[in-house]
């Protein structure tokens, strides 16, 4: 435990009181400040404008509302630090005390029982020669009751060896799903993810039941959230899943939104239901600023560090890059107030430890590695650059035909939206029958399709067995589990520009769309999305979705320029 300094929020009065409690529980009072809530509701709208919709209009008359904005917010957090800080001589002595050289670590605590006090932007207090005084703190954290009033998480004895993570995330979300795998891939503990998409309540109830006292973190990403802040959207009631948590022994709950709404309305009801830490995104973030968060958040949770100083992390890290990609250019972004922290238990967070490598034994060569797990291939130079409502698009178009056709003109990515979304369902586990890539730019038809999933499934003997067989066992595979074959290039197969000069002869392509209307008959589990700079191919009579590509736009279009102007740079 640290020290706490404490901002006591008296709503009868409008007012708030400063303290300072040591860790042994001493505390140091100052009297009384009037606060008067200081945002008006258009000041607040203006707060989210800043924050959502700048960066892809950044011309005009954009630029001074986004400076009137900014200067808005140094102005709220002098007034607000001036309020508490310098309103007596009791308070000044607080924050001599905390801001002195000698000062331990401490955390700051805001207490209310108002959502939007809690919710108010705390971190921006600042003073000329101080500087933002939640820097100095290892974390702040928003509470119902005082920290001594809080009652003891019970320990359910999580795992030391394991760092056990369960994300719930609609379909190819737009919150962070895609960065925080990457953090956790880059981790030096042992990480187990479960990637669930809940179909209902009850499922996500009736899965933490039978896991009880196994997760360190549960993410819920990309969520939107009812008008009152009661409901998270295709998941259910609040308190409900803050009692869920509470009951598995679930001591985080990280929720990353898709929008601006009443999220921390939705944080404070899930921590009051139960849920003894919850972290709170409340907007969503451009792609540099997904990635220090996630890096940071969660490499802190992994080692013991608890959800405030995890995302007291994540915030220097984003403060320490303030630059953000816009249709203008680089600009300073204040997205580093984003990130709260709402507490309703005490608790010691688990340290999961880092992984040895076995020592080498002088004399003895090392075992031989195993060779490298089959991997999705990289599309363009860059990889997949933002993409992710299209991505989101075409899951939901596979859910509803099991069969669809992604066209576009040439250059406009279609490959890298395709395997971006194989990446992410292999990821996610959205198909765990595995995702299989096959390119049609030279060789062979079905038989190239049917030999590349078969010996990725079955091994090199699968080559061995006869084309019929091979075919029949290919095909009751995928009718019995969840896969996704990505068929790209299929253009190829006809001929293009003009068909009739294709790789294969007529006989071939009504092959493969024989295939194709066996595997998505009635009952089948498998998905297949094929690549093509056609919108209709003239051998495809199955019936099939069509998905059609258009160019980059808004932030996705900012993210490809900035990744340009870095290779420039390097």
């Amino acid at each position: 435990m640290a020290d706490i300094l404490e901002i006591l929020d008296l709503p009868d009065r409008e007012q708030v009181q400063l303290s300072f409690v040591s860790e042994s529980g001493d505390r140091e009072s100052a009297p009384p400040v009037s606060f008067p809530f200081p945002l008006t509701d258009d000041e607040l709208l203006e707060l989210a404008w800043l924050f959502t919709r700048y960066a892809f209009e950044p011309f005009g008359d954009s630029r001074p509302r986004a400076e009137a904005a900014e200067a808005g917010m140094r102005d709220l957090g002098r007034l607000m630090f001036e309020t508490v800080f310098r309103s007596s001589s009791e308070a000044e002595g607080i924050l001599t005390r905390v801001t002195s050289p000698e000062n331990r670590a401490f955390r700051l605590s805001i207490v209310s029982s108002r959502p939007e006090i809690l919710f108010l932007s705390w971190e921006l207090m600042n003073d000329p020669e101080i500087g933002y005084i939640t820097a100095r703190a290892e974390g702040v954290i928003r509470q119902s009751a005082p920290n001594a009033e809080l009652p003891e998480f019970a320990d359910v004895g999580l795992s030391e060896a394991h760092f056990n993570v369960l994300m719930l995330c609609p379909p190819a979300s737009e919150g962070i799903a895609s960065e925080a795998m990457a953090a956790m891939e880059s981790l030096d503990v042992e990480v187990s993810l479960d990637c669930l998409r809940v179909s209902s309540l009850e499922a996500l109830e009736a899965h933490l039941a039978e896991r009880t006292g196994h997760y360190h973190i549960l993410h819920v990403d990309g969520i939107q959230i009812d008008e009152e802040g009661a409901f998270l959207r295709e998941m259910g009631p609040v308190d409900r899943i803050g009692k869920a948590v509470a009951s598995a022994g679930i001591p985080v709950v990280l929720l990353t939104c898709a929008a601006v709404d009443y999220s921390y309305v939705a944080a404070q009801a899930l921590a009051g239901a139960g849920a003894p830490e919850v972290a709170l995104l409340p907007v969503p973030l451009g792609g540099v600023g997904r990635k220090l968060f996630a890096d940071a958040f969660y490499a802190r949770i992994a080692r013991g560090a608890g959800a405030a100083p995890a995302v007291a992390a994540a915030r220097r890290a984003m403060m320490e890059h303030p630059h953000r990609p816009s249709a203008a250019g680089p600009m300073v972004s204040w997205d580093w107030i984003a990130p709260v922290v709402y507490q309703s238990a005490r608790y010691a967070p688990v340290a999961v430890k880092a992984e040895e490598p076995e020592p080498v034994i002088p004399g003895m060569l090392p075992a031989t590695p195993e060779p490298p797990p089959r991997q999705l291939p990289r599309g363009g130079p860059y990889g997949l650059i933002g993409r992710r409502r299209e991505i989101l698009e075409l899951e939901r178009a596979l859910d509803a035909n099991p069969i669809v056709l992604l066209s576009g003109a040439v250059g406009v990515g279609k490959s890298e939206v395709a395997l971006g979304l194989a990446a992410w369902l292999e990821k996610s586990g959205g198909r765990p029958g595995g995702v299989f890539h096959t390119n049609f730019d030279v060789g062979a038809g079905l038989d190239k399709a049917l030999h590349e999933v078969g010996t990725a499934l079955a091994g090199l003997e699968f080559g061995d067995l006869s084309a019929g067989y091979r075919r029949r066992w290919l095909l009751d595979y995928l009718r019995e589990h969840q896969a996704l074959l990505v068929w790209d290039g299929v253009e190829n197969l006809a001929g293009f520009p003009a068909t009739g000069t294709g790789l294969l002869e007529d006989s071939e392509l009504v092959e493969l769309d024989e295939f194709l209307a066996e595997l998505s008959a009635d009952g089948g589990n498998s998905q297949v999305l094929l690549v093509s700079r056609r919108e209709s191919e003239p051998w495809l009579s199955t019936p099939h979705g069509s998905y059609i590509l258009g160019g980059l736009a808004g932030q996705d279009r900012v993210e490809l320029m900035e990744c340009l102007s870095d290779s420039i740079h390097v």
